[in-house]
């Protein structure tokens, strides 16, 4: 009995995913995550040194004002600079692992 509910909620989720499957939004890859994800960072790194004024929020959101020199479009959205910024945010946890296993192993 006591395997006997964790393999039916298993075997549920399981048929759920199975059943779902036709309303998930499936995009094609686009680019490298870590390229943009780079240039979001030297753009923020670019705007600090240029001394350019910060209208508060994070660090990351001087990007937000980056500009393509050949045409004057942003070079990043709003929606890449917030995902950036949630991933500097799970940074520390994935580097307290890092150090969690280099000590345990």
């Amino acid at each position: 009995m006591g395997l006997a509910i964790p393999a039916f909620v298993m075997l549920l989720s399981a048929v759920l995913f199975a059943v779902g499957t036709r309303w998930y939004v499936r995009l094609n890859p686009a680019g490298s995550m870590l390229g943009r994800g780079l240039r979001i960072i030297y753009h923020s790194l670019r705007s600090h040194a240029k001394k350019e004024i910060n209208m508060g929020g994070s660090f990351l959101d001087r990007a937000k004002s980056a500009r393509n020199l050949a045409n004057g479009d942003k070079l990043f959205t709003e929606t890449d600079v917030d995902s950036m910024k949630i991933v500097a945010g799970l940074l520390p946890v994935f580097f307290s692992f890092i150090i969690f296993w280099y000590r345990h192993c």
